[in-house]
Parts: C-alpha cells; sequence; structure tokens
C-alpha cells in the first residue's frame, strides 16, 4: 500500500511540473520597476461619460501607428464584435492589465475584432523603460501635442508591452477619446448591431477585462 502512494504521489508531481513548463500565462508588467517614476495623474483629462449599453457606437475611422492603415468601426457591422481597449503606455494599470486582454484576443481574435485605441496620456512626464532600436531605454514621456508624437508613443507602447493586437491612434483632436469617455482607460464591446454591448465603468477602477470575457463567453461562438 505503501509503495502504490509513493508512485501514485511520484506521478502527480510530474504531471504538474510538465503543466508547469508547458502553460504559459501572459506576462503581467510591474507597476513600476528600477529606475521609473509614475507621474501625477492628469486628471483634467477625464470627460464625461455619456455611453449606455443599447446605445449606438460613436463611428470613426482612425489609423494605425504607421498611419499607412485605417479602420472605420461600422464597417464591422454585421460581421463581428469588436473589443476596444483605450489607453495609454503611461496608465500604471493599463500597463499591467493589457496583458489579460492581449490573451483574449488571441482567444478569440478569429470570432471578435479587437482594437487598442492610443489616447492622450494618462500620466506625462513619467520616466518609463521603452523599446528602441529592440533596446530598454528609460524616457521621460511628455503629453501628446501632435498626431506625430501620439503614433510615436503608441509603437513604444506594443513594442513595450509585446501586444500583438492592433493599434489604433486617435487624432489630436481626441474625438474618439471625447465621444467614448476613454482616459485614462477603458474597455468597450460593440456589438454586431453598431451598438454598445458593453461599457465598463471608468477606469482605472472599472477597467475589468474579466467582464469581457465573460460577455464573449456568452455571446461569441
Amino acid at each position: 500500500m505503501m509503495r502504490r502512494t509513493i508512485v501514485l504521489t511520484g506521478w502527480w508531481l510530474l504531471a504538474s511540473s510538465a503543466w508547469s513548463w508547458t502553460a504559459e500565462p501572459p506576462v503581467k508588467r510591474p507597476l513600476t520597476r528600477p529606475g521609473e517614476v509614475n507621474a501625477p495623474p492628469a486628471r483634467g483629462e477625464r470627460l464625461p461619460d455619456r455611453l449606455r449599453v443599447g446605445s449606438p457606437a460613436p463611428d470613426f475611422t482612425l489609423a494605425d501607428p504607421s498611419g499607412q492603415t485605417t479602420v472605420t468601426l461600422s464597417s464591422f457591422v454585421g460581421k463581428k464584435p469588436v473589443v476596444l481597449m483605450f489607453g495609454s503606455y503611461t496608465c500604471p494599470p493599463f500597463r499591467r492589465q493589457s496583458a489579460d486582454v492581449e490573451q483574449l484576443y488571441q482567444k478569440y481574435k478569429g470570432k471578435a475584432e479587437f482594437y487598442l485605441v492610443y489616447i492622450r496620456e494618462a500620466h506625462p512626464d513619467s520616466v518609463l523603460y521603452v523599446v528602441k532600436d529592440g533596446q530598454e531605454v528609460l524616457e521621460k514621456i511628455p503629453q501628446t501635442s501632435t498626431l506625430d508624437e501620439r503614433r510615436q508613443r503608441a509603437r513604444q507602447c506594443v513594442d513595450s508591452l509585446k501586444l500583438t493586437m492592433p493599434a489604433l491612434v486617435d487624432k489630436d483632436d481626441n474625438g474618439v477619446n471625447a465621444a467614448y469617455a476613454g482616459w485614462p482607460n477603458r474597455l468597450v464591446i460593440v456589438g454586431l448591431d453598431g451598438r454598445i454591448a458593453y461599457i465598463s465603468g471608468p477606469g482605472p477602477a472599472g477597467f475589468k477585462p474579466v467582464e469581457v470575457e465573460e460577455w464573449l463567453k456568452a455571446n461569441v461562438r
């Protein structure tokens, strides 16, 4: 009896070890790293929230960080739901939780569209590690004032957080951010009918990828 118990225990440990080697949960970036400084939030950037579930999703056409490819939200009506993740690299909760949304993208990308919508910086003048020329360097990140600057920050964000989901960049009039009250970070799902199917509470407290996952499980096949 003792021998059988030892064998079973050894098998369980081996199986557990194998699972730990093969399972690869997304890497969550710590809120700060040595040398980094999170500046105070630009609270004056928060905008009135007028969106409601069931209301028509404000349409937009935005380009990717390269400026070469544009996406129109309404083009997906009747085809796929769209998950929008609003945020900026200087938002600490966004940096940490974007890995959870990336994981959802990997799981559902054939059944739903996912887009990071890069908006105004949440904590301008923060000093953070960014990827430049394949290397990580500390850099002070001011508020963006031009579209070119925002495109550059969006590229750095995607590279630094190792995101593979596609990104779009809000224009310098900040119109999409205003329409969705996306600052500092927010999650929105636009249904097949072009209406708001889910909208998170205002960030950072309302930014809950688990709620997006629950909606996708219930509504996407």
